[in-house]
């Protein structure tokens, strides 16, 4: 995203670092800085905004606040902490949307008698500084909210749509069949059923394309006199297929597939209507607002303890307050035991609802586990959802250890809320009594839970022996101790925030990593247990790589094997491979036609692999050996049988398996279950590799032999010396094979190899290339070539 150093000033009081510290200040606290142009009074900061941050960050508010965090610089001005309301309503205009999961949310202004004009230079500058072109005041204005705050809005002209009853309609829907839309540059889009659109509810005339772009039969022009302003929230999802389905990507849709908070749609449409009538005039007829699901706050919990365990830090609580405050976050210190008990009994009578949503319904109602986790999040603790799932989540304790602030869980009812397997938390764990219903105990033999046993089950307090729900007791479960928690109402724009991890990573960023001594170790609440795949495996590597071996990684994917793929990626890759042989043997036979380009003899290679049969998977070991010299096979078993047995010796077990053309493999899950256990890995010195980076050319290599007789004090090494002065740098590897005396000469017999970094080499080349080296060697009197 492109930022203007100009624009974000306007957030502050105290002036900005100049352009190349804020880069330096952004890149190590938020987000890469890719590139700063400086254009005339001004800089330009090209930011990489990643995925997570960009409901939040693809605006110039978003860097503002990053930078008034890091810095701790405060702001003049911060549109989304005001208390923004859409009134008056309105009418004028009514909206329909016909499936609200693909529109959670369309705000929406009515403006009468504007004046559309040029744009204000102030507007026009900013707008410029990130490559937009200025088109009138009106359009302008609802792009400068959208780099301003992140939310993309859209102007409509409503004299160009159909009036009824003095009232306009806007209806959000699919796409039909063989509809189409001309989009505001003149482009016209062929849709399908799953495009969503904005149309004109009374004609039913598509005016624009949901969250990509406006069409033209609204669009805003010189005789423009009356607005709608729309100011929507999207599926990101919907927004993100349509995009690509029509190949047609803009600002909002960036912003939109990326996902926006439905709060951010009052506080920008509030703006825009602000800046409309400051810079075209007219007056504000009213809101209308769409809103049919509204969340409530998110909250999390966090302790010094788990932030400073997780970060390796020594962080106390005036540090990480202050971090809070300056990422302007709301929050309280409680004692999480003593907060749950507390409230808990405040609820009695709210109304049963199964399967309640604490992000919509809020305390308004509740089932026995939305009714715990409400608690518990008050508490500073994040447990799961659903009642199987906080049953796993828990610390198991029996019925004499139970305490205040303590679940108990149970089973019974109907068959279909029984659950023996957790659904999130761990999913798939299986838990064997099965949880159907859970409850907070208050001490006392008293439970409180949220009863759903008849029509009019609400929130209740029961003696615990005596409650139906109770029943079929399964167990009981500690959430926390109560020790000091945080509770942070998570600001609605940062939705990036939803697990405590999250938070601390926030905090760890602001503090900063560098301030993190690096000799800071995490220490482990348990012992480490080896991993004995890992160990042996290892050991196996080291032994083979001493012997200079080098490990292969072979395709998954075959054209053959004993498991089929239901969604194959290619016609010859549709089976799970069977064995690693068929692989390692393909990767030897790649391996010997190039053995003279690599300098090699002989080809040694292993691999580790997990391999698939019809009735179980295991991971299996393989080794390989090619001499491209020798040329036969059974030689190349011999070579393998040798290196088994010195792997047999090292792991002090015996290990048998067929070798076939110069490969071995073997079951490594067998040879695991007879090695022991180890207690603890082992560290290997190894004296450290020059390696050295070579460019592998794309294009073919040539090989050319060469013979030449000299007298026997003549060594290699000089006539070495001659071919490679003659042959230039086409000649990328020199190999001497052969060595014949006779009477008093010797004959050296090199094989040459030729390649380009940039071409095919022809015959003719590299004859020439020959002749060359011929001629060389044959000016000294007493060479000749053979």
């Amino acid at each position: 995203m492109l930022v203007s150093k100009q624009w974000l000033q306007k957030y502050f009081d105290k002036p900005l670092p100049k352009s190349d510290k804020l880069a330096r200040i952004l890149t190590f606290h938020a987000f890469e800085v890719e590139g700063v142009e400086e254009i005339e009074n001004d800089s330009v900061l090209d930011v990489d905004v990643l995925p997570n941050r960009a409901h939040d960050c693809l605006s110039h508010r978003g860097i503002a606040k990053e930078i008034s965090t890091i810095l701790d610089l405060p702001l003049k001005k911060d549109i989304l902490s005001e208390n923004r309301i859409l009134e008056p309503t309105t009418n004028l205009l009514e909206v329909i949307v016909e499936d609200n999961t693909l529109c959670r949310r369309f705000s929406a202004a009515v403006i009468e008698g504007v004046s559309v004009g040029p744009t204000p230079t102030w507007l026009k500058d900013h707008l410029l500084a990130l490559g937009q072109k200025s088109i009138n005041n009106i359009v302008d204005a609802t792009n400068y909210v959208m780099f301003d705050l992140g939310q993309p809005l859209h102007a409509f002209d409503s004299g160009k749509l159909v009036q009824k009853n003095g009232r306009y309609t806007i209806t959000v829907r699919n796409a039909k069949e063989g509809e189409s839309l001309t989009v505001l540059t003149g482009e016209k889009y062929e849709l399908i059923e799953s495009n969503v659109l904005v149309t004109d509810g009374q004609s039913g005339r598509p005016i624009g394309i949901a969250g990509v772009k406006g069409g033209k039969a609204a669009e805003i022009d010189s005789t423009t006199k009356n607005l709608i302003i729309e100011c929507a929230n999207f599926n990101p999802v919907s927004v993100r297929r349509t995009s690509k389905s029509l190949k047609l990507r803009t600002d909002a849709s960036t912003r939109f597939e990326n996902e926006l908070p439905v709060q951010l749609t009052e506080p920008a449409l509030c703006y825009a209507v602000e800046l409309i009538l400051d810079i075209a005039g007219g007056k504000l007829a009213g809101y209308v607002d769409f809103f049919p699901r509204k969340p409530g706050p998110y909250k999390l919990g966090v302790s010094i303890t788990e932030i400073n365990k997780l970060l390796g830090s020594h962080m106390e609580e005036r540090g990480v307050e202050d971090i809070l405050d300056r990422l302007g976050f709301e929050y309280k210190k409680v004692r999480p035991v003593d907060t749950v008990l507390s409230l808990a009994p405040a609820y009695v009578g709210t109304p049963y609802k199964y399967f309640s949503s604490l992000a919509y319904d809020g305390t308004a109602t509740f089932d026995c586990s939305s009714f715990t986790r409400h608690l518990f999040i008050e508490g500073g603790v994040g447990i799961p959802r659903i009642s199987v799932d906080q049953f796993v989540y828990g610390q198991k304790i029996n019925e004499e250890s139970v305490q205040p602030g303590d679940l108990v869980f149970s089973v019974g009812g109907d068959a279909d809320q029984i659950h023996h397997k957790t659904i999130i938390f761990m999913p798939g764990t299986d838990v064997p009594t099965g949880v159907s219903h859970c409850g907070l105990y208050l001490g006392e033999g008293k439970v409180i839970h949220a009863s759903g046993k008849d029509s009019k089950g609400k929130v209740v307090i029961e003696k615990l022996d005596k409650s139906p729900d109770f029943k079929n007791i399964v167990g009981y479960r500690r959430m926390t101790d109560n020790n000091a928690r945080y509770v942070i109402t998570v600001p609605f724009e940062r939705l990036d925030l939803r697990i405590k991890e999250d938070l601390i990573e926030e905090i760890g960023r602001i503090y900063g990593y560098e301030n993190i001594a690096s000799d800071t170790l995490r220490k482990l609440d348990t012992d480490v247990i080896v991993n004995k795949r890992f160990y042996y495996g290892e050991q196996i590597r080291n032994l083979l790589e001493e012997r200079g071996f080098s490990e292969v990684y072979t395709y998954t994917f075959r054209g053959s094997g004993e498991v089929e793929l239901e969604n194959a990626l290619a016609s010859d890759k549709n089976w799970l491979r069977s064995n690693l042989r068929e692989g390692i043997g393909e990767s030897l036979e790649f391996n010997a036609h190039y053995a003279d380009l690599l300098g090699l003899q002989v080809i040694n290679i292993f691999g580790y692999g997990t391999v698939f049969k019809q009735e179980k998977e295991y991971t299996s070991f393989a080794l390989g050996i090619r001499n491209t010299k020798k040329g036969k096979k059974e030689e190349d078993d011999d070579e393998v049988k040798n290196m088994i047995a010195l792997i047999s010796k090292e792991l002090r077990v015996e290990i048998k398996g067929e070798i076939k053309d110069g490969i071995f493999e073997i079951n490594f899950d067998e040879v695991l279950e007879k090695l022991p256990q180890p207690e603890t890995y082992r560290r290997v010195e190894r004296e450290p590799k020059k390696i050295l980076y070579q460019i592998i050319s794309m294009y073919p290599f040539v090989l050319r032999d060469i013979a030449v007789w000299v007298p026997k004090n003549v060594r290699d090494g000089e006539v070495l010396k001659a071919i490679k002065k003659e042959a230039g740098e086409l000649l990328v590897r020199v190999t001497l094979f052969d060595t014949y005396k006779k009477d008093e000469k010797i004959s050296y017999a090199f094989r040459l190899v030729f390649q380009s970094q940039e071409k095919t080499l022809s015959d003719t080349e590299i004859n020439r290339v020959i002749e060359n080296i011929t001629k060389k060697l044959e000016s000294k009197a007493v060479w000749k070539i053979r």
